[in-house]
């Protein structure tokens, strides 16, 4: 009877965890009803919009909630709280006579009948024969009733191999089918690798260089967190999957042995996970790796069901996938206070290089972003092959299209009583939604290459560069000999109005263009750094950025290349186009380095405030100001490889710092960032820009 009693309350525990808390508010708008879904934590009051066709549904699976609540309340009361937790240890324990460390729950019968001895299917050989280091103990005895469950390898000496694999003549059969005739997957709802077949799947990344997040994991894993789950998330090819399978060789035999992986596909129900976490969890499993858990899908109205049940039981439970939008919910709804984030979307400069083995700032213009193939060392030949992500426009906007519109677009579909779609609804329902998506990430870079192109030719700019090329000494070029400057300057006048038209054609609605970048920064693709200005303190401003700068590059300079295509270039001469061109990307890839040092400097030094300081004539390229100590740093970013005096005349400027020191307190250094070896001029630091980007992961 008491076990009928414990397994009641188990299992209403069980589907509490699945079901929505919280009730529904009815709202009366100008005559017209609205109903909220209404939900606190931890004192804070959340209310969302909940579309009339799922009122019904949502009120019966509160109510329901409510119903067990209740029920549950009144079985508690029948059981003592030392006697329930004690039941509760047993889960794990079992009559097993396997000690503090048992294979199974339940009773499994132990005579003295070594494990699996004579046939096990393996041939002649049995079991655990040669150099396991088990001696004359095997690792469980008599018929143990194994089923579906496997055995662990105890103190075998096997190492990162499976259970069975050492010297057994069992190669890659696993626990499951030696002597069972059982094959592991009929066991399992779901796609789940243990033992041998895990070994083999993480076999490869040995010789992969970690990313430092993966710290966040380790901790988890090896750490005293409790009820808590971890969440892995971030776009695609950013080194999810390739950080889990490094996590699994550093488990002990003893711990690896202890390790499943879940693999889920769109035909996978969470009632499926939970039939095989039951199972896992039965058979002494710990440490769970579910990967795309998002695909099924309620998982986020029923996530707190990894907590609740199977963390708060001392299970490990790692849950990864691309739909970083819908962990986001999940992080604010169900998983509010009950679990921790690893963010791989965003990859800085140094581990582009550590990892990847890819130097050089140019490279990481292009490229930077993903992970490619996670973990190779590309020392070897150009890394990056037609096929990476960003190798050109195309490529990008297929990113783009798979990894984060329809990334988004997944998220506000499967989620049932948020109503996050908010104003995107209707262009959801008229299907246009993954397009509109598409359009605002282009637009966000199309405006971002029409300011470095207004930046760069202003009217008095193609002269100051003609200047500049004629004094070069390595390649003095003086090309007013060539070219018809006036000429130029009316072809990139016509460009800003070409540019300036094509960006007025994406007709986006700001409510929509608002509501996007939001959950664009939900996914880590964009951030905003703050832009000041003196003396006028109160003129503030932001400057985006998108933290995979080869997405940027590809799409500015293919619109770049595409508008010098147009009749109203043609009478340029091929090599006056060249220059153009030419010049425009290298002012591309300087206001990039600009971008990528402000944005990996403000998120390595959380501290500090890092910002771009605009005067009335000239900025400061970026700003550390430390707000406890009133002081700062002034910096200038320099795409260029000379040091010349040009380059800080804003930082030597008496009244700019006059004014920066009476805003932000005393200057303890002024630099310029450039490509260049380090040197000094004056009081004036020139740092390279590898080496500085580079440095920031000592701080």
């Amino acid at each position: 009877m008491k076990d009928d009693l414990y397994n009641r309350i188990d299992e209403i525990k069980r589907e509490i965890a699945r079901l929505p808390e919280g009730s529904i508010t009815k709202k009366n708008i100008k005559g017209k009803d609205y109903f909220y879904y209404r939900v606190s934590h931890h004192g804070k009051r959340v209310e969302k919009y909940v579309s009339f066709d799922d009122i019904s549904e949502l009120k019966k699976n509160i109510n329901k909630r409510k119903s067990l609540e209740k029920e549950l309340k009144k079985l508690m009361l029948k059981v003592p709280k030392d006697e329930y937790m004690q039941y509760v240890d047993s889960a794990f324990k079992g009559n097993t006579g396997v000690g503090e460390q048992p294979a199974f729950k339940g009773n499994t019968r132990v005579d003295e009948q070594p494990a699996f001895k004579g046939n096990t299917g393996a041939g002649e050989q049995p079991a655990f024969k040669g150099n396991t280091g088990v001696g004359e103990q095997p690792a469980f005895k008599g018929n143990t009733g194994v089923g579906e469950q496997p055995a662990f390898r105890a103190n075998t000496g096997v190492g990162e191999q499976s259970a069975f694999r050492a010297n057994t003549g069992v190669g890659e059969q696993s626990a499951f089918q030696a002597n069972t005739g059982v094959d592991e997957q009929s066991a399992f709802k779901t796609n789940i690798r243990i033992g041998a077949q895990l070994a083999s799947q993480i076999a490869l990344v040995r010789k992969y260089k970690k990313r430092e997040c993966i710290s966040v994991l380790r901790d988890y894993i090896f750490g005293q967190y409790q009820d808590k789950v971890l969440i892995m998330y971030g776009l695609r090819r950013t080194g999810k999957t390739t950080m889990i399978r490094q996590i699994l060789t550093e488990l002990s035999p003893e711990e690896f042995e202890k390790a499943a992986f879940i693999q889920v596909t769109t035909s996978v129900t969470l009632d499926d996970v939970d039939a095989d976490l039951r199972r896992l969890e039965n058979n002494g499993y710990k440490y769970i790796f579910i990967d795309e858990v998002t695909l099924i899908g309620n998982f986020v109205e029923e996530a707190a069901l990894f907590s609740d049940i199977y963390a708060s039981s001392g299970m490990k439970i790692i849950l990864s996938g691309t739909d970083s939008l819908g962990f986001a919910f999940t992080k604010e709804e169900q998983l509010y206070d009950r679990c921790i984030l690893l963010h791989t979307t965003f990859i800085p400069y140094r581990e582009f290089e550590r990892v990847l083995g890819v130097r050089g700032i140019d490279e990481y213009i292009r490229y930077g972003g993903t992970m490619s193939i996670g973990g190779i060392n590309y020392n070897i030949g150009h890394p990056f092959s037609i096929g990476h992500p960003f190798s050109d426009s195309n490529h990008a906007e297929e990113y783009i299209d798979t990894a984060i519109a329809k990334n988004i677009q997944h998220s506000l579909k499967s989620y049932q009583y948020g109503g996050h779609f908010r104003l995107l609804l209707d262009l959801f329902e008229r299907g246009e939604l993954t397009n509109v998506i598409n359009r605002v990430v282009e637009k966000i870079n199309h405006s971002f290459t029409r300011e470095v192109v207004e930046r760069t030719f202003k009217s008095h700019d193609i002269a100051v560069t003609a200047a500049n090329l004629l004094r070069d000494k390595e390649n003095s070029i003086n090309i007013k000999e060539h070219m018809d400057l006036d000429r130029i300057n009316a072809g990139i006048m016509k460009m800003l109005d070409i540019l300036d038209k094509e960006d007025q054609s994406i007709d986006i609605e700001k409510g929509h263009m608002v509501q996007i970048k939001e959950y664009l920064e939900l996914l880590d693709l964009i951030v905003d750094v703050n832009l000041e200005s003196l003396p006028v303190v109160d003129r503030k401003g932001k400057v985006t950025i998108i933290t995979q700068p080869g997405m940027r590059y590809a799409q500015a300079e293919a619109v770049v290349e595409n508008v010098l295509l147009y009749s109203e270039f043609q009478d340029l001469s091929a090599k006056e186009r060249k220059y153009i061109l030419d010049r425009l990307i290298s002012e591309i890839s300087g206001r990039m380095m600009e971008e990528i040092v402000l944005l990996e400097t403000m998120i390595a030094r959380p501290d500090k405030k890092v910002f771009k300081l605009q005067f009335a004539v000239g900025e400061f390229d970026m700003v550390v100001y430390d707000p406890k100590e009133l002081c700062c740093e002034i910096y200038e970013v320099k795409y260029s490889k000379q040091a010349v005096p040009e380059q800080y005349r804003h930082l030597d400027n008496e009244e700019k710092c006059n004014m920066t020191v009476h805003r932000y307190g005393d200057i303890l250094g002024k630099y310029v960032i450039y490509r260049g070896e380090p040197t000094e001029q004056g009081d004036i630091k020139y740092l390279n820009v590898e080496e500085y980007l580079k440095s920031l992961g000592e701080n």
